[in-house]
């Protein structure tokens, strides 16, 4: 058994490392289309007049230089020349064509995050954002996927009974970061800025959030090169790549805005000896592959601090970040590996753990280290000197995300020309609205899903929500026009989506669960396709939740709701079955509730006793694996279980499950994809109460249930 266990610990893993060996193998380079050479009209212009002088000459044509270009060029209606040493403008948030069907970013993804008003309002002048929600990431860890930066969830993963008495810092978490440090930016946590380190450190939390303070975060809905497109077409705006600024002939400007590193500027000053700053680099392997609605990963962010698993430093699957819809219409999913580089200075050799990529490498900020930190307030002294001596400004060059340039950017800017007002498109405001949405999840094969209409038409006597109906179909016959004719009139948006007949219907929820963490509902409702759930009771716990969920908005935000979600682990799970009129709310906060009655014990009987034998050891196994590991045999026999799995459950109470258990999850969704037999999909109908609501067997329990053993 301890062999086969850790088999299956390392399978994700192992199926992760074959997904990147695919990846670097089957990738297609990138088609990059020529820079088009366009008249001044039309903003970039590569036929230079180096006679002429400008009011503006901005070096680099990145989210910084944008920013300058075009508020000098529209506001103070000055002519400016941008110069860039890459063949392309948008730095290295500039986006390749892959496939010649869309663009991904040839340098990474990049996240956008701000709480910067004036930020998110600026950048919706050339381009908009799909908002997404906050952004998660997990970190795999002593075979386990946990929250990352590490919350209360990563600690209760990571540690069992011999290491919670450890001192701090040789607990699993403080290990695990100590090496992503190293493996990130190549310093020991010792080194590192103060002001990092905090970010990183482990929260007395269950905060999840990778941005816990941005409230503004999306992608780009058409890339960033359309923005970047957008800022610079101006008649007096010229752009030319592939120049360096220092081998230009003399061009005169009267202010020169340089967003380079900054070491590279004073290395061309004779009298200026300073040791060259630390910057973090890496290379990059970027993937479109056909779509396929299976989990090559079960997160969208996952790093890897550990030396030991391999040379990339973190595994981003983009199409997770966008809507599903983009991926489905256009048949592709994409994939991003950072491969590790050490963090060195630019005059000494880039050393790579493994010499596979698809792109060159990418200069990706400045180490955050007390030594880099001393050297860059050396040469910040310089630049204030060479500001006020040549009027050459130094802008965005400390920031690594796009946001922070950006807003770094507008502030260079109030400060170097003064306050400007600058206009903005209308934003709509966020409201504290009551508007709350529901998913309907339905797992179906061949079976009749005629009673949707009357269940959509039935959620509509509840409060006004946005109500979406998703269908997984395991047979081609369950078609969108089909769906969309069942919920007509009902006010509900619908989608269909194929996938192999495996695993019964808990294979289909885990897909949703784990591919769809940005689609949550603040509702989320699993059905089988023959649904044995009553109408009158899905309304009722409909309603119970939003009333739940409306209150706890009233004192606050959603986010914060999400983040001080309570621990509901161990307390009685209250089902709904037909007998409303005896049941009796709790009072405390519920975010899951499992339909029909719950099991004590295991049901055998002379026909079935090896198979429901078999099915108690799995379940046994499942529990001390993922959710208990000192849960006793006896003990797992006599908790409470599903009897078929259907269950509603709010956004915050879905990610808490997940992010606890999101190694197990993971596990059993291989188990499901991969087995021939039902044995597994039985098991997991059994297990959904213990995943949310944790190992459950007192006596004091005051619901109807059935004891059957």
């Amino acid at each position: 058994m301890p062999k086969q266990d850790h088999s299956c610990r390392l399978l994700w893993l192992a199926s992760l490392i074959s997904v990147v060996v695919f990846i670097v193998l089957k990738s297609e380079s990138y088609s990059e289309p020529p820079l088009k050479v366009l008249t001044s009209s039309n903003g970039l212009n590569n036929q230079l007049n180096f006679s002429e002088h400008y009011d503006l000459l901005v070096v680099g044509a990145g989210p910084a230089g944008a920013v300058f270009a075009d508020l000098a060029a529209r506001i103070l209606h000055q002519r400016v020349l941008v110069l860039d040493e890459r063949n392309h403008i948008g730095g290295r948030y500039f986006d390749g064509n892959l496939s010649n069907q869309l663009s991904v970013g040839k340098y990474g993804l990049e996240l956008f995050h701000s709480n910067n008003a004036r930020t998110w309002q600026y950048w919706h002048r050339h381009g908009n954002i799909t908002a997404r929600g906050d952004f998660r990431a997990t970190a795999y860890w002593n075979d386990t996927f946990v929250p990352f930066p590490a919350n209360k969830d990563s600690i209760h993963s990571l540690n069992s009974n011999h290491t919670r008495g450890l001192p701090p810092a040789v607990r699993p978490e403080a290990l695990m970061l100590r090496s992503y440090v190293m493996k990130r930016w190549g310093v020991p946590t010792e080194e590192l800025d103060a002001t990092v380190l905090q970010n990183l450190q482990a929260r007395a939390s269950w905060d999840d959030r990778h941005y816990p303070n941005d409230q503004y975060q999306g992608v780009p809905s058409n890339g960033y090169n359309k923005w970047f497109q957008a800022a610079f077409d101006h008649p007096n705006i010229t752009v030319r790549t592939s120049t360096s600024y220092f081998e230009l002939p003399s061009v005169t400007a009267s202010h020169v805005i340089y967003t380079h590193s900054m070491d590279t500027y004073f290395q061309h000053k004779e009298s200026i000896h300073l040791e060259r700053l630390h910057y973090r680099t890496v290379k990059v392997s970027a993937s479109v592959n056909p779509y396929k609605p299976v989990i090559a990963q079960p997160a969208a962010i996952v790093y890897y601090p550990d030396e030991n698993d391999g040379p990339y430093t973190v595994c981003v699957d983009q199409s997770r970040l966008l809507s599903l819809e983009v991926s489905v219409n256009l048949g592709l999913t994409w994939v991003f590996v950072e491969l590790q580089t050490q963090s060195t200075n630019r005059t000494s050799p880039r050393v790579y753990c493994q010499a596979y990529s698809e792109t060159d490498d990418v200069m990706a900020g400045l180490v955050p280290s007390k030594k880099n930190k001393q050297l860059w307030e050396h040469y910040a002294r310089l630049a204030a000197q060479e500001s006020k001596s040549h009027n050459v400004h130094f802008v965005g060059l400390f920031h690594e995300d796009v946001a922070g340039v950006v807003s770094h950017a507008l502030d260079s800017f109030d400060r170097i020309f003064g306050p400007i007002k600058v206009a903005i498109p209308h934003m709509q405001q966020a409201s504290a609205s009551t508007i709350l949405s529901v998913n309907l999840i339905v797992s179906v094969f061949r079976e009749d899903l005629s009673w949707l209409s009357e269940t959509c038409h039935g959620l509509r006597s509840t409060f006004d929500f946005q109500l979406h109906v998703i269908i997984y179909s395991k047979h081609p016959k369950n078609t969108l026009a089909t769906v969309t004719q069942l919920i007509r009139g009902c006010n509900a948006t619908a989608e269909v989506i194929q996938l192999p007949n495996v695993g019964r219907e808990g294979h289909t929820w885990l897909v949703y669960m784990l591919t769809r963490e940005l689609d949550f509902a603040d509702v989320n409702v699993f059905f089988q396709g023959h649904r044995e759930t009553k109408d009158d009771v899905i309304t009722y716990a409909v309603r119970q939740l939003q009333e739940l969920l409306l209150n706890e908005t009233q004192a606050s935000s959603k986010a914060i709701r999400e983040a001080e979600i309570q621990d509901y682990e161990g307390t009685c799970p209250l089902p709904l079955h037909s007998d409303l009129g005896n049941v009796s709310w709790p009072s405390s906060r519920l975010h899951y509730l499992a339909f029909g009655p719950q099991i004590r014990g295991w049901p055998y009987s002379p026909l079935n006793e090896s198979y429901h034998e078999l099915m108690h050891e799995e379940y046994c196994e499942w529990v001390r694996a993922g959710i208990d590991p000192d849960c006793t045999l006896a003990l797992c026999s006599e908790s409470y279980k599903s009897f078929r799995g259907e269950h509603i459950v709010t956004d915050a109470g879905l990610r808490r499950a997940i992010a606890r258990h999101r190694t197990l999850l993971a596990r059993i969704y291989s188990s499901l994809r991969s087995s021939s037999t039902p044995l597994s999909g039985h098991v997991l109908e059994r297990l959904w109460l213990t995943l949310f609501k944790g190992v459950v067997a007192s006596d004091a329990c005051p619901f109807r249930q059935m004891r059957l053993s």
